[in-house]
């Protein structure tokens, strides 16, 4: 039974090594960058951004954009870096009351909706017991899922040690990691390319440079 990769060879087309060595190394999956393509398509070997090697891959970019957010800090004075924190402070306290201000406002709306839904007297409407229980489930799951026991936590801000902290954190979490995952981009990418080129090599086929 042929699959659909060797359905040519059983139906007695003269099909070359090179013409079903593409037909298998696409379906093998490298050249999935050219998986919108059709089968008839030259091959041709995949650009720097499908393949995360290029400057304007996702972990190049953002392994520049924290080494210059890094240097920018490292260049900061004491003082500079205290009047930043003082901006930072005052804009999470104002962000805080207002969460504080919303989830009171929303917590009386509940609050309100329920004691409506509790003066209902379903004493001689027994078949609308259980939906008023539904109703003031659904109102009570509701206050407990947008209410919060502490209102504005999520603002508080830092003071400034545990903020300077945090930055110093930042830069040695991530640097590190955004390093190591553009050193696998680039494995990646140059298995790939090894791969392509000894497929070239070893069943005559060319291979296309990249799109630009």
């Amino acid at each position: 039974m042929p699959s659909g990769i060797t359905s040519d060879v059983y139906e007695g087309k003269d099909v070359s090594v090179q013409d079903y060595a593409k037909t298998v190394a696409r379906q093998m999956g490298y050249f999935m960058h050219m998986r919108d393509d059709s089968y008839g398509e030259p091959l041709r070997y995949p650009s720097d951004s499908w393949t995360g090697k290029g400057n304007d891959s996702f972990y190049a970019k953002s392994l520049r954009e924290i080494r210059d957010e890094k240097a920018q800090w490292d260049s900061k004075t004491e003082k500079e870096k205290y009047f930043e924190w003082s901006e930072y402070y005052r804009k999470a306290k104002v962000a805080q009351a207002e969460a504080i201000a919303k989830d009171a406002e929303l917590r009386a709306r509940y609050t309100k909706m329920i004691a409506r839904v509790e003066a209902v007297d379903v004493t001689d409407e027994q078949l609308m017991e259980s939906t008023k229980d539904n109703m003031l489930r659904y109102l009570n799951e509701s206050l407990d899922f947008d209410c919060h026991d502490e209102p504005g936590e999520w603002y508080k801000p830092k003071e400034y040690v545990e903020w300077c902290n945090d930055k110093e954190s930042h830069f040695a979490r991530n640097i590190p990691r955004y390093e190591a995952e553009l050193a696998k981009e680039n494995e990646r990418s140059d298995n790939l390319t090894e791969y392509i080129e000894a497929f070239e090599r070893t069943f005559g086929v060319e291979v296309l440079p990249a799109k630009s």
